[in-house]
Order: C-alpha cells, then structure tokens, then sequence
C-alpha cells in the first residue's frame, strides 16, 4: 500500500514534469517562430524602403504600379524633382543634400494615408501615387506639398523649390 502511494506519487510527479517540459518546449518554439516572422518582416521592409529617405522605393514603386496597371482602380501620379539640386549638394556639401532630401520626403510622408504612398524614383526624384483620387486633388496636393517646401527654412541662406508633373490613368471600363 505504501509502495503503490509512492509509486503513484512518482507517476504523478513525472506527469508534471512531462507537462512543464512540454509547455516550456512550446513557449520557446512559439518565441523563435516570432522572431523568425519580425526576421521576415524586417527583411521585407528594408527591401521596400529607401534607408535615407525613409520612403518607399522604386521596387516598391514598380510592384505597386504594376498591380494597379493589372486592377480596374483610376489612380493619379505625381512626379516631384527638387529644383537644382546637384547645385545644392555640389555647394553645401552631401550631408545638406541628404538633409534636404530627408526634410522633403518628411513633407510626403506626412500627406500619406491608406490611399496616398509615397516613393524615392531616384537622386532627388520622388513620386507620390494616389488611388481613387482624380486629378483635380492631385493638383491640389502638388500645390500643397510645393509650397510647403517652398516655405522650408534652412540652415544655409538658400530657397529650395521642387518641379511636379502630374498623370492620371484610368480603367478601361470607365474611359
């Protein structure tokens, strides 16, 4: 009798440990596979995402047209080239040049929304695409993004301004 609560006692223990060994296994596989999908996630990111800027990149850019060029949504395009800009870097040097690039996309980002993204083309170009917008609120848009780059003060005595080109694509079934 004393044997068999002893035994029991044992077999009970060892269930427990079982239990806890079992636990802690699935607790550590569910943290490394955690880790393993913010691994992914970083990975994915910094391949979509212009390190200076903090934009969107041209692939990301090229992905996005592509998808909407394949989709029956009308979308505008609004092509920005910061005016004179290798004047800018050649003069005050590329860390003013980063710098404004920086301050320019930060102008962008802030414009975004579930609708509007914004990317680096290349150099000083950047694009913004807008989905279900017509052309009307991307001018409007242009005019506001180029003015308040317009009215950026630096810490050199210069007037950076930018150019825009806006374009407009619509479906098939609705042209």
């Amino acid at each position: 009798n004393l044997n068999s609560s002893v035994e029991n006692l044992r077999y009970t223990a060892e269930r427990e440990n079982s239990k806890r060994y079992f636990l802690q296994t699935s607790l550590v596989l569910i943290v490394i596979f955690l880790l393993l999908i913010l691994l992914l996630v970083v990975i994915y990111s910094e391949t979509q995402v212009d390190g200076l800027t903090k934009l969107r990149n041209r692939r990301a850019l090229n992905i996005r047209v592509g998808k909407l060029a394949s989709s029956e949504k009308r979308y505008s395009a609004i092509m920005i080239d910061i005016d004179n800009f290798k004047k800018l870097n050649d003069t005050f040097g590329h860390a003013f040049g980063d710098e404004v690039l920086r301050t320019v996309a930060s102008i962008l980002i802030k414009n975004e929304s579930h609708n509007v993204k914004c990317y680096r083309y290349g150099g000083e170009e950047m694009v913004i695409i807008l989905e279900h917008f017509n052309l009307e609120h991307a001018v409007r848009l242009s005019e506001y993004i180029r003015n308040e780059i317009s009215c950026l003060k630096w810490r050199y005595d210069v007037h950076v301004t930018a150019s825009f080109g806006l374009g407009f694509e619509m479906p098939d079934s609705i042209k």
